[in-house]
């Protein structure tokens, strides 16, 4: 746990506001095994996608029902 939150929850919260977010963020919170998390999450339905702005990995959270996907244009 990291400030009350599984690490699981806390990587939602990063990732909630929709934007693009990358490696150094998850490490900066504390989160060294954060791809774990990230599978964990996908299996339990939420929509993660791995995507690549220049040569930056990062990962984006696709809200569900949402009429636009999230998009990098």
């Amino acid at each position: 746990m990291i400030d009350g939150m599984t690490h699981a929850q806390l990587i939602l919260k990063i990732l909630s506001d929709g934007r693009p977010h990358f490696t150094r963020e998850f490490f900066e919170s504390g989160l060294l095994e954060y791809r774990r998390r990230l599978t964990e999450l996908r299996r339990d339905g939420h929509i993660i996608n791995s995507i690549r702005i220049g040569k930056r990995p990062g990962y984006i959270l696709q809200f569900k029902g949402d009429l636009f996907e999230n998009t990098i244009g």
